[in-house]
């Protein structure tokens, strides 16, 4: 059974994001419309790779990040407007403030229930000339939540930073669904798994290469999109590196279930790093495997506690190396950790779990009490 609803998705970017499909496949099976309203800026997309039940409403013109992303933002909320005015949604989900303040300011027409999922959010993310509006920016996120009917965070460190939120909010960790997984054959016997989108001087690689080139039988395999000029020309072309290009993410996951360690360091030069929410975690809990991340990423507090996390600080190389050491030869402590990890995922953390948590949230803020929803109509 499903809400006799429509539901609207806002998106500033392609629905190819692994955390919005997740969340669309969970959408489509709650409720009896789903769109989603999106553009093109950090990928394509293809029509044919929509999700059955979803319909789809892509502004085709490229959009644009930090201050050349001004109009193109502007240009993407006149289309979001259009759209929503054909479709009149019953609820609508808009990733982050930005496309919170159009209905807070009355550009939109509100809906019955307006959702905000903070993927990412205007007030920890702007690292161009733009930051030093920060206060701006923090004031409008504000303002913008204090609007809206519920609250999605991604991390319990980020729903603890707001001084004031819904009644109605949840927190969607970005984790991977449970499933069966086979290694990837023909990898090195032991090696570091990098992936993501991995940038120069912000990602963490180039200590961490200088410190595999300390411990012997070292390496790192990679898989992802290399930005910057050193990752195309030096890591990429590192005898110690293995470079697999892109993949999908189940693809990365096999990758994953044959590395002896996972990789997610954050320059901390911005509130969203010291936030981050690496999907990273939850693919080392899903195959347990040591998570070596910074210390001052926060979550590396949950890692460590966990047992599997091992946090460094940025950028420091010699205790990657000693850290490198460790994940190579596990104390029994380690592989116990990451044993406990990997329960724990399967008992709280897995996508099966956060879709639970979706459908929770709806009912609370639809008014559904019980446990099956049942056929509801809000409009």
């Amino acid at each position: 059974m499903k809400y006799k609803a429509k539901l609207v998705y806002i998106h500033s970017d392609s629905p190819n994001n692994v955390r919005v499909s997740k969340c669309l496949q969970v959408f489509a099976g709650l409720f009896d419309e789903v769109h989603y309203i999106g553009c093109v800026r950090t990928g394509t997309w293809n029509d044919n790779e929509g999700i059955n039940g979803v319909k789809y409403h892509i502004d085709r013109r490229t959009a644009r990040r930090g201050i050349r992303g001004l109009a193109t933002s502007l240009r993407f909320t006149a289309y979001v407007k259009e759209q929503l005015q054909e479709i009149s949604p019953d609820v609508v989900i808009a990733t982050n403030e930005d496309y919170v303040l159009p209905f807070m300011v009355g550009y939109c027409k509100r809906p019955p229930v307006l959702i905000c999922d903070l993927i990412d959010s205007l007030s920890i993310r702007t690292v161009d000339a733009l930051r030093y509006l920060n206060p701006l920016w923090s004031s409008l996120s504000r303002s913008a939540l204090h609007s809206v009917d519920g609250l999605v965070e991604v991390t319990d460190e980020r729903l603890a930073r707001h001084k004031k939120i819904p009644k109605h909010h949840v927190v969607i960790f970005n984790s991977p669904p449970a499933m069966p997984l086979t290694p990837r054959a023909n990898l090195p016997e032991k090696f570091i798994y990098v992936c993501g989108s991995i940038l120069d001087d912000v990602s963490g690689v180039e200590a961490l290469l200088a410190a595999c080139e300390k411990v012997e039988d070292a390496s790192i395999v990679f898989a992802g999109r290399p930005i910057g000029p050193w990752m195309m020309n030096s890591f990429l072309k590192h005898p110690l590196v293995t470079n697999l290009g892109e993949t999908t993410p189940r693809g990365s996951m096999e990758i994953a279930a044959a590395a002896t360690a996972m990789f997610a360091h954050y320059k901390p030069f911005v509130e969203n790093h010291i936030y981050a929410a690496p999907n990273k975690l939850f693919d080392a809990m899903m195959v347990g495997i040591p998570l070596m991340i910074n210390s001052e990423c926060l979550v590396s507090e949950f890692a460590k506690k966990t047992g599997f996390g091992i946090p460094t600080r940025f950028g420091n190389i010699e205790e990657l190396e000693s850290a490198i050491r460790s994940v190579y030869v596990p104390n029994e402590r380690l592989v116990a950790g990451c044993k406990h990890a990997r329960a724990l995922f399967e008992t709280q953390y897995s996508w099966q779990h956060m879709e639970e948590r979706w459908t929770a949230f709806f009912n609370g803020l639809l008014g559904v009490k019980n446990e099956v929803h049942a056929s509801v109509d809000i409009s």
